[in-house]
């Protein structure tokens, strides 16, 4: 008999009381000991929740027999290719479920940790008084942390020296080299943009260079291998799942092998539980982790108190030695925007605390299925790469820039250049701002520090000029 788990009246009573009750568990830890405790304890709830083991949470139910011919392309590749207890989560359906389908998973409240199952005609169901078995459980859990929060403690706590000088000179990157980084290594990278504009295709290309089945490259900029990524396919899962087979559908076992999936909503809100991410990517074994998309993982992300919840969620991951990449959407109507006024990361969607945590933003602006985008990288962790014209290629999975200005070049094809000529190719305007005059300056200096170039200061009055020098970049 199929065992399906329903959470009781009651249950749902305590649920609503509590939600309006909770705080941050980890925040409200009285010790190091009891923070390590509960925070291993989310990890093991979060895993109950994966594997649908009734034990700790009492969320699960079997799935039934489903086929869904967007995810054909893994059908080659071998069971180990994501952890045993991934590979057991119930695939979510896209449409409401029947009347007679089991209820979807919800977040797991503190009662139902130690439920007893009692038999009820639709099958087992959560009800009466806290089992000793699951007592049991979660006691051994948090006695397993004992002993281990002080090390934990002293891990976190450097002298100045070391803080200051372990860094290295260079940005280490995922994405990117020498000063232009896309994605600086222990930072967050988020791409933003409208809908059909190609985030997810461009985190696809990423995913594929990070575990080595395709092109090492990605707008032209090289992108580092990892041992595994973790890609949390919340938004639109059959999409994602279309999208990822044009990109790697002709990838070998050992490749398919460094990727894992989870298809659906998370098992909790991410922004309220905030080890849960990172006990999600430490289940998968993942060095990375990809959110597709943010809309799903937190809810409410234009009032502060989630943006900072979401943050924290986003630091503790990171603070694990991982890696995270989130893909997000920008505001509907942006205001005070001129025909000739560029995307700026004011123009992503919710709260300030978003893209304050990020290490990396990147916005691609454009209409729905555009065939060329634009591409403005709105926050840097050093040198600005782009704004590039950004074909895309939907049917071959694959961005690439067009029309990209190759700066030297110009300078040796015309001569001698201004910094307002350079300007003016570089954003495509004829009367570029002070900001966009700017950004074409330090590119022509940066040039001209490498040799590359030469700078001709002029008279008063007179724009510096520059020209090519003969060096070799």
């Amino acid at each position: 008999m199929s065992k399906n788990f329903r959470v009781s009246a009651a249950a749902h009573d305590r649920e609503k009381r509590e939600e309006r009750e909770e705080g941050d568990a980890l925040d409200d830890a009285a010790s190091a000991d009891e923070y390590a405790a509960k925070r291993v304890l989310l990890v093991a709830k979060v895993a109950a929740a994966v594997a649908g083991q009734p034990g700790l949470t009492l969320v699960s139910a079997e799935p039934e027999s489903q086929e869904d011919e967007t995810v054909d392309h893994l059908d080659d590749a071998p069971e180990q290719t994501a952890p045993e207890d991934l590979d057991e989560v119930p695939a979510p359906e896209d449409d409401r479920p029947d009347e007679d389908q089991a209820p979807p998973p919800h977040e797991p409240d503190e009662d139902e940790l130690g439920a007893e199952v009692v038999e009820t005609d639709d099958g087992p169901s959560p009800e009466g008084p806290t089992s000793a078995g699951a007592t049991r459980t979660e006691v051994e859990v948090i006695d397993a942390t004992r002993g281990t929060a002080a090390e934990e403690v002293k891990r976190q706590i450097l002298d100045g020296w070391s803080f200051i000088h372990d860094e290295p000179d260079a940005i280490p990157a995922l994405w990117g080299d020498g000063d232009r980084v896309v994605w600086p290594e222990g930072e967050s990278l988020v791409i933003a943009g409208g809908q059909g504009v190609g985030k997810t295709t461009l985190a696809g290309q990423v995913v594929t260079a990070l575990i080595g089945a395709g092109d090492s490259e990605v707008l032209d900029l090289p992108v580092s291998r990892v041992n595994r990524v973790l890609y949390l396919a919340m938004d639109r899962p059959r999409q994602a799942a279309r999208s990822l087979r044009r990109q790697l559908g002709s990838a070998g076992q050992d490749q398919m092998a460094r990727l894992a999936v989870w298809k659906g909503p998370p098992p909790v809100d991410l922004a309220k539980h905030t080890s849960a991410l990172a006990g999600l990517a430490e289940l998968a074994n993942a060095d990375v982790v990809v959110v597709d998309s943010l809309k799903d993982a937190a809810l409410g992300l234009t009032d502060d108190e989630v943006g900072a919840g979401w943050n924290r969620a986003r630091q503790l991951l990171l603070a694990d030695g991982r890696n995270l990449m989130e893909l997000h959407h920008i505001r509907k109507a942006p205001t005070g925007r001129g025909p000739d006024k560029a995307p700026s990361i004011g123009d992503i969607y919710g709260s300030t605390w978003i893209t304050s945590g990020a290490g990396s933003v990147l916005l691609l602006s454009g209409d729905p299925d555009d065939a060329v985008v634009r591409l403005h990288h709105v926050k840097q962790p050093m040198e600005e790469v782009g704004p590039w014209n950004v074909a895309h290629h939907q049917t071959e999975g694959r961005l690439e820039i067009v029309d990209q200005v190759d700066v030297a070049e110009l300078v040796a094809r015309r001569g001698r250049v201004t910094v307002k000529d350079l300007a003016t190719v570089l954003f495509d305007t004829p009367v570029p701002n002070r900001n966009q005059v700017e950004k074409a300056r330090r590119k022509l200096d940066r040039l001209t520090a490498r040799g590359v170039l030469t700078r001709t200061e002029m008279l008063p009055g007179n724009p510096t000029e520059y020209a090519c020098s003969g060096g070799v970049e």
